[in-house]
């Protein structure tokens, strides 16, 4: 009975000093096993390894639709370099665009209509002499369309307006016709657009179409400057200018998506 009790005694006092309240030896740290992935934060032994750099993120790609409206300008200098008198014309085009967006790159597709109503009826001189080579000329539903694909880079300032600066190529149509009259010998620097003086007669020649079919296709060269304003996350409105086979100055909106 004595050995029973004893036995029950010595039991408690160990589970006591064992148990979850009693006092524990602190434990050892247990030597890491050879191969073991050290420590988060423990140097690892050997050579050093570099740090590997995250990969550059990808340009961001995004679509645009649009509307634009310009005017067209084509100063008789300009065309003086093709002949010996000219007239400055002056119109204006509506036009559709799509872009699309990468980085600070627009690859942009344009549709542009041209109208050359207003051209006025007045005395033109080819390359040759005055007296020889002046005509009346008359335009009639003078009409363009272009085509175009350009690609457009951007400068950002901050981050809602951008400098837009590149070029395209593209094809234009025309519609239309152009009639000439021969004003006759009269015609001199002094007086081709003096009409009681330099005016065509039937004496001179009949009045005819010009033939335009080498001039119904045609290739289109574009420069284009101007600026991109960011007025909403899905809303940009552009103002440039440039060259599209004449000289121009416009506006555009856009809507992203």
């Amino acid at each position: 009975m004595r050995v029973a009790v004893a036995a029950v005694v010595v039991f408690a006092v160990v589970l006591g000093w064992a148990g979850p309240g009693g006092a524990q030896p602190a434990a050892r740290a247990a030597a890491p096993e050879p191969g073991a992935a050290p420590e988060p934060g423990a140097a690892p032994d050997g050579p050093s390894v570099p740090a590997v750099t995250a990969a550059p993120a990808k340009p961001e790609v995004s679509y645009a639709v649009g509307s634009r409206l310009r005017g067209i300008f084509v100063p008789a200098w300009f065309l003086e370099a093709f002949m010996k008198h000219a007239h400055g014309l002056s119109s204006f085009s509506w036009g559709l665009d799509f872009t699309r967006r990468k980085g600070n790159l627009d690859l942009v597709f344009g549709l542009d209509f041209g109208w050359y109503g207003n051209i006025a009826n007045a005395n033109w001189t080819g390359t040759g002499t005055y007296e020889g080579d002046t005509y009346f000329t008359e335009f009639k539903s003078f009409v363009t369309t272009q085509l175009t694909a350009s690609l457009l880079w951007h400068h950002d300032f901050n981050d809602w307006i951008a400098l837009r600066y590149g070029g395209g190529i593209g094809l234009m149509f025309t519609t239309g016709d152009m009639y000439r009259q021969l004003s006759g010998p009269a015609c001199s620097p002094a007086n081709v657009d003096v009409p009681s003086q330099c005016a065509p007669s039937a004496a001179y020649g009949p009045r005819f179409v010009e033939d335009l079919s080498s001039y119904r296709v045609l290739p289109v060269v574009a420069a284009v400057l101007g600026v991109r304003l960011k007025v909403h996350p899905h809303a940009v409105v552009i103002i440039d200018g440039g060259f599209q086979n004449a000289f121009f100055v416009g506006a555009s909106g856009q809507y992203v998506f």
